[in-house]
């Protein structure tokens, strides 16, 4: 990959705490992070396991409280409910995809969106020939409206909420990998009667292509 380094992955932020570092919540959230931080990135390692793209790697972090999401910026008042990560993937100064792994104090991994950020790391490796802007480009062509339009990638019969494993993502990455042709962009206008489509991720054509209609 041509790219500047400008990430931040791997680094552990410095937290604003409410109560003195001693204080047994401090110590608990400060446990909590650490160990949810390390489990976020090593589900990140999976999907983008080139050390020289995870430099490009920018984190931002979420502290999830019953009322409010805080940044790594506010003052934290205690342990939060979940953890959350955001790795973003930047390429020539831009972001090109994000996806947000979140991660419970029991180390759960809730549903994750690791799997657009494969594929647009492959798609930059050039073992994609059709990236996000392609797939729009196509299904334009086809009767989906470009306003509005929605794009996912999948893979391997998995879905973009399936990835709340190490073996899992894992498994997938290989798919992305070893089978290009399998893999393809879902886009689609969230509205009733609008056009929804598949397009081939390895040779943008289309397939699968069908109307929403919404049930009331």
């Amino acid at each position: 990959m041509t790219n500047n380094p400008v990430g931040n992955f791997g680094q552990h932020p410095q937290l604003h705490l409410k109560q003195t570092l001693n204080a047994p919540s401090s110590q608990v959230l400060l446990h909590q992070f650490a160990v949810a931080h390390a489990r976020a990135d090593s589900l990140v390692r999976l999907a983008i396991p080139d050390t020289s793209d995870q430099k490009s790697l920018l984190t931002d972090y979420g502290f999830s409280y019953p009322s409010w999401v805080a940044s790594a910026t506010d003052t934290l008042p205690g342990p939060a409910q979940k953890y959350e990560f955001s790795y973003s993937l930047m390429h020539q100064g831009d972001t090109i995809g994000s996806a947000l792994v979140t991660i419970g104090p029991d180390l759960r991994v809730y549903p994750s969106e690791l799997a657009e950020l494969i594929a647009y790391q492959r798609f930059i490796m050039g073992d994609l020939e059709i990236g996000p802007k392609q797939a729009v480009g196509v299904a334009v062509g086809s009767g989906v409206k470009q306003k509005g339009a929605e794009v996912g990638f999948y893979a391997g019969g998995f879905t973009l909420d399936t990835l709340t494993r190490l073996k899992q993502v894992s498994t997938y990455y290989q798919e992305v990998i070893t089978n290009p042709r399998a893999c393809y962009w879902l886009v689609e206008n969230d509205c009733n009667g609008c056009t929804r489509l598949k397009v081939n991720a390895s040779n943008g054509k289309v397939f699968g292509q069908d109307k929403i209609i919404f049930v009331y």
